[in-house]
């Protein structure tokens, strides 16, 4: 186990010790261990590993995060009276191998850690959520001397309640599994499992070269592709024809009826107010060119054949 001075939570060095560790490897943090176990309905691996390649940047917290911050306190309190003793908030990151901790508790003698939630989806009556459940796995992986993690939760009904999670056999799995994310991540190459999306490879690959061998898998992909291409192209000219045909019959009316009941309305809406660009080049064109600005460069895929 490695302890690490901690920055200030959620700061620019904060996450950057939770990208890479001192001898530049990918290390994940104990909240990143559900996506890391593919339970994370947020994020997925490819998302993660995008993450991890791109440089650590600070941004606003959003609701749920200040309300964690704000109640942890009163929660890490409530943990303490829970257990009869004294739980510290340590200011140090604990880490072993690739994974790395920041911990809301521990006791003084190191054995139950405490991790603080707030939730508007959740109730304590349930099992812990998954994704709990694995990031209180990190956390055992990070503080071998550690048994249990005690998750102290104010539930979607506004109740304390607790769920606790025993050392057990899934802190094999996931340094495993780490393991073998980490070591794809490290080479900037996606594990072979990671399901991917265009934003991904966008991310990823920003500027295209070569050529690459489709195989028939490839070649079946661009077909379904066409086919539905063709097929949206051909119900957006079947909306336009049926909806140019609807506003014939309507003329000047504002609703219309089928057996005397209103169905359909073609109301006059007030126009919006937009910025006439060309004119303000054309006279201002020195102002205007200060606060011009290139957008990231994309990639477009078009059929060739």
């Amino acid at each position: 186990m490695e302890l690490i001075a901690k920055p200030e939570h959620g700061s620019q060095e904060w996450l950057a010790v939770r990208k890479q560790d001192k001898h530049g490897r990918i290390r994940f943090g104990a909240s990143e261990a559900p996506t890391l176990m593919d339970v994370n309905p947020y994020a997925t691996i490819a998302d993660l590993a995008i993450d991890k390649w791109s440089p650590a940047e600070v941004s606003e917290p959003n609701d749920a995060m200040v309300r964690g911050n704000v109640l942890e306190p009163a929660l890490v309190t409530h943990a303490a009276t829970l257990l009869g003793q004294p739980v510290i908030t340590p200011d140090v990151m604990y880490s072993v191998g690739r994974l790395i901790a920041t911990l809301d508790g521990i006791t003084d003698d190191g054995r139950i850690i405490v991790e603080c939630k707030t939730t508007t989806s959740y109730s304590s009556d349930d099992e812990i959520p998954a994704a709990y459940y694995w990031q209180a796995i990190a956390q055992l992986a990070c503080v071998p001397k550690a048994e249990s993690v005690l998750v102290v939760v104010l539930d979607k009904r506004m109740r304390l309640g607790t769920w606790t999670v025993q050392r057990n056999d899934d802190i094999d799995r996931l340094f495993d599994r780490a393991d073998y994310v980490g070591e794809y991540l490290d080479r900037r190459e996606f594990p072979p499992d990671a399901v991917m999306q265009e934003r991904h490879v966008l991310a990823a690959h920003p500027q295209s070269e070569g050529s690459v061998e489709l195989g028939s898998a490839g070649l079946h992909l661009l077909n379904v592709w066409r086919a539905a291409k063709e097929a949206r192209s051909l119900a957006e000219k079947e909306e336009q024809d049926a909806r140019d045909k609807l506003v014939a019959m309507l003329g000047a009316a504002e609703i219309g009826c089928w057996e005397g009941a209103p169905v359909v309305s073609y109301k006059t809406r007030k126009g919006t107010t937009t910025v006439d660009w060309k004119a303000v080049a054309r006279d201002h064109g020195d102002l205007l060119d200060k606060y011009r600005k290139t957008g990231a460069s994309t990639r477009v895929l078009r059929p060739l054949l």
